[in-house]
């Protein structure tokens, strides 16, 4: 099954300003936001704390998605990287074009001097000037980071200037996106390597290649090896990591993930994590689109049960950058262990990814086609029939909303973070047996835009109507 999809960007991503007042304008395209889709969101625009730093491991993501890792002719067209924005933090995610390399960028708070994020995700314009202009910044003034298209898009059509991308997008980025979320969650850490030594394993994996390697933790570093050993983590391709010698001289320290040492539920799978100042950048070999994918087919293969709860917990998420499953549980009304199970279909859908540098789930919608899960949750189909319907009235300044149901009114609202109604489910359990069907209307109505106002029926007394 594909997707024929359009990616429209105002204008290319572009570094401008000058030598001493560098900015670096990433340019973004079709995405979620808490508040509906929008065709070029906001996430942020400030001063970043390290400007080479940040230019280095911009460019990493970048190249990463431009560059074809495989053997053979590069035969694949450009997947446009993913920017998520957390209340703390920017994410961006690539895959290469032979999709044999995930890539993602964490810009923590420090990163970014703690400066206004704007959550949601969407894509951003990557291309072949991009690359060169920031592998250029070298200085070490303020790098303003704008990642948004600060112009309408409406002018942008008028001039002729609109970057405009075409293409049939089938399920299968979207699979090893999951591949690499699923991938990390089942890796422990093997070692940490501090700064110089970090540089010098980078650099021996310049060296060696295109090769098949073995990296063993041995006295504070990593032994680089094309035999296997004991608590050797396998490498599939050096060339794989190439990125890190973008941001080598910036990176504070090395940090390898491997399958548990009492088992090998992950095979030859590894992930490369690199700390650099108020960033993590981490790398992760996938399968390459070879049919020998990690994920299978989770939404056909996976628990009924998990399928259901899985679309109930995605109403809750509001791009969370670190998930608490206890937390979330007491919110849906389900077990922690439930939970997790639902967790993992998100990941297979799109919905959420896996910081193993924090061992937690994180929020994001990828802009991909998503698979839909069956069986439907019957609250999720009754909610949305109320949002349909125009039941549902919302105030968005005050995040509150009246939702007309079986002749009843009732009315929703957000109290200590979770959404709170006046129906006589939740005055009997307060949500310990998860949200109502207002609620989730409410939620519903909130992300897929403005419902329609519901048809109000007034008495004769308030008609003026004796």
């Amino acid at each position: 099954m594909s997707d024929a999809r359009s990616h429209t960007y105002v204008r290319p991503s572009a570094v401008s300003g000058t030598h001493r007042a560098p900015v670096v304008g990433m340019e973004t395209s079709g995405g979620a936001t808490p508040s509906g889709t929008a065709r070029h969101p906001h996430f942020y625009s400030g001063v970043v704390t390290a400007s080479q730093a940040t230019a280095a491991a911009l460019l990493a993501v970048a190249s990463v998605a431009r560059t074809w890792y495989r053997e053979g002719k590069a035969g694949r067209a450009v997947i446009d990287p993913v920017v998520t924005g957390h209340h703390d933090r920017l994410r961006f995610e690539a895959l290469s074009a032979c999709r044999g390399v995930y890539a993602r960028l964490d810009i923590l708070g420090d990163g970014v001097n703690g400066a206004r994020i704007h959550r949601g995700t969407a894509h951003f314009d990557v291309n072949d000037p991009l690359l060169t202009a920031l592998g250029r910044i070298r200085s070490s003034h303020p790098l303003h980071l704008r990642v948004e298209s600060d112009a309408p898009a409406t002018r942008a059509r008028l001039d002729g200037r609109n970057r405009r991308r075409n293409g049939h997008l089938s399920q299968l980025p979207l699979r090893d996106f999951a591949e690499a979320q699923a991938i990390a969650s089942t890796l422990d850490v093997h070692a940490e390597v501090p700064r110089l030594r970090a540089q010098r394993v980078v650099r021996a994996l310049a060296r060696q290649g295109d090769v098949r390697l073995w990296a063993a933790p041995v006295s504070g570093t990593l032994r680089l090896s094309t035999l296997q050993s004991p608590r050797a983590v396998p490498l599939p391709d050096a060339g794989r990591l190439a990125a890190f010698q973008c941001v080598a001289p910036h990176m504070t320290s090395l940090r390898l993930y491997g399958p548990p040492v009492t088992g090998d539920a992950a095979g030859s799978a590894s992930a490369w994590e690199t700390a650099l100042p108020g960033m993590r950048l981490t790398l992760v070999p996938l399968s390459g689109g070879s049919g020998g994918g990690f994920v299978a087919d989770k939404p056909a293969t996976a628990a009924p049960e998990a399928v259901i709860d899985a679309e109930v917990l995605s109403m809750l998420l509001s791009w969370e950058a670190c998930i608490d499953p206890v937390t979330l549980a007491a919110q849906a009304g389900l077990t922690v262990a439930r939970t997790r199970a639902a967790l993992a279909c998100l990941v297979d859908a799109g919905r959420c990814g896996y910081d193993a540098a924090e061992a937690a789930y994180f929020h994001r919608k990828l802009p991909f086609s998503l698979r839909e899960a069956e069986p439907r949750h019957p609250l999720m189909v009754d909610a949305r029939a109320l949002v349909k319907s125009g039941s549902v009235t919302l105030n968005r300044r005050s995040g509150t909303a009246i939702v007309a149901s079986s002749g009843t009114v009732h009315h929703v609202r957000e109290l200590h973070g979770r959404r709170t109604c006046t129906c006589l489910l939740w005055t009997r359990h307060q949500g310990a047996r998860g949200p109502c069907v207002h609620a989730l209307a409410a939620i519903s109505a909130l992300r897929n835009g403005p419902a329609r106002p519901r048809p109000t029926v007034r008495t004769a007394a308030a008609r003026g109507v004796t």
